[in-house]
């Protein structure tokens, strides 16, 4: 019976280790040859169902909103799919609508062909594990990656309006818009950074 607990707890130290070294690897992560850091996380919740953990990856951590989106470094955000099924029709107008709701008007419509580019992009049907990127390379535009594929890539405009919605005057909740800009606990933290760590796409 010794020998089984201890066999036991040596796989659970395993594992543990794993999970560790996981959530190490995904505070980096290299965009077009620059090392960028995890800012924050965040989860996204309509109507009591959560719908995605959000990560922002930044060059230099910060939590001031105007700072991060003035920024001409490169940057991402990563949006890694919780809910079973997400259909696209229902993500198309919802990309949209986060848009409009922290973004001036006329900024909007003169941008209005690159939100829809953008929300085109996103508005595909998603099941748990799928992960989304959007990339700010000055020079290049805003990049928009699903599982690891490059499926567009629109005016670099269209990302500070897409960021936000994560860091704008109308964030998810006043938890959420912190939490992405690094202020939350240590605990909730390191809670959000292994699950992070561990959401990936189904192999289907």
């Amino acid at each position: 019976m010794k020998k089984v607990t201890l066999f036991l707890s040596s796989l659970l130290l395993v594992a543990l280790s794993g999970v560790a070294g996981l959530a190490k690897a995904a505070e980096q992560v290299n965009v077009q040859g620059s090392n960028l850091q995890l800012n924050g996380l965040a989860v996204h919740s309509e109507l009591r169902q959560e719908w995605f953990l959000n990560a922002l990856y930044l060059s230099n951590k910060s939590d001031d909103p105007d700072e991060i989106l003035n920024s001409p470094m490169i940057k991402r955000m990563q949006i890694k799919v919780l809910a079973d099924q997400l259909p696209g029709r229902r993500l198309k107008r919802f990309w949209i609508e986060r848009i409009k709701n922290n973004n001036e008007a006329a900024v909007v419509l003169e941008n209005a062909r690159g939100v829809r580019e953008l929300a085109d992009s996103l508005g595909q049907d998603f099941a748990a594990g799928d992960t989304i990127n959007i990339d700010y390379v000055p020079g290049q535009g805003t990049v928009i990656q699903i599982n690891g594929a490059t499926v567009n890539t629109v005016d670099e405009a269209i990302f500070p309006l897409m960021l936000n919605t994560w860091v704008g005057e109308r964030p998810p909740s006043s938890e959420f818009k912190d939490a992405i800009l690094g202020n939350q606990s240590a605990v909730g933290y390191s809670d959000l950074l292994a699950k992070f760590s561990t959401i990936t796409p189904a192999p289907s």
